[in-house]
Formats: structure tokens, sequence, C-alpha cells
């Protein structure tokens, strides 16, 4: 349990250095003027299983992401997948971990909520 909470810190952690200086940049080129370039930073990979996606009732509450975990992990757990979690200033992919084909592209800004945990 506590190595768990601790690989949770950590993706928390290294999730919000992205989101940082992803919006650092941003503020930057927009006060230079200047169109996104090809320094942005490289992404970050998590070696992960993917449990699937559920719509929820409201986009907010701690009551409704743990619920809506509960309803994966109750799920067939022949049915999740392992993948990499490809975290970039924009996007969220899912790439599959057996034969490297994207499983999921999602745009950061659309993500309501999203769950890590070991």
């Amino acid at each position: 349990a506590v190595v768990q909470r601790r690989v949770r810190a950590h993706l928390a952690i290294r999730l919000q250095e992205i989101c940082k200086l992803a919006s650092a940049q941003k503020q930057v080129m927009s006060e230079q003027s200047l169109t996104p370039s090809d320094d942005l930073p490289d992404p970050k990979r998590f070696d992960t299983l993917y449990l699937g996606y559920i719509r929820v009732e409201k986009e907010k509450g701690t009551d409704m992401v743990q619920h809506a975990i509960e309803k994966l992990r109750n799920s067939n757990q022949s049915n999740w997948e392992s993948v990499t979690m490809e975290v970039q200033v924009s996007t969220v992919n899912l790439i599959k971990t057996a034969d490297r084909t994207l499983l999921a592209e999602h745009r950061v800004r659309f993500i309501s909520f999203m769950a890590l945990g070991t």
C-alpha cells in the first residue's frame, strides 16, 4: 500500500510538472507572439493497465470518480489492456504494449477525470 501511494504520488507530481511546463511555455509564446515549435517537452511515458472508460453523470466530485473507478475495477479483467500512457502537452495517448498500436488518443482539454493507480 505504501509503494502504491508513492507510485500514485510520483505520477501525480510528474503530471503536474508537465502541466506547469506547458502552461509556462504557452504564456511565453503568447507574450512573444510566437507559434508553437518543435522545442516542446518530450512526452512522458508510464507503463500501466488500461481498465477502460466510463461516462459519469457530472464532471466533479470525488464520490463520482470513486464510483466510476469501482465500476471499472469490477469489470472483466480479461478486457484490461497493458498500455503505455504517453502524456504530452495537449494529448494523452494510450498505446498497446503488445503491438504498439494506438488504443486511444484524448485531448487534455476534454478530459474531465483521469485516475491513475497501481
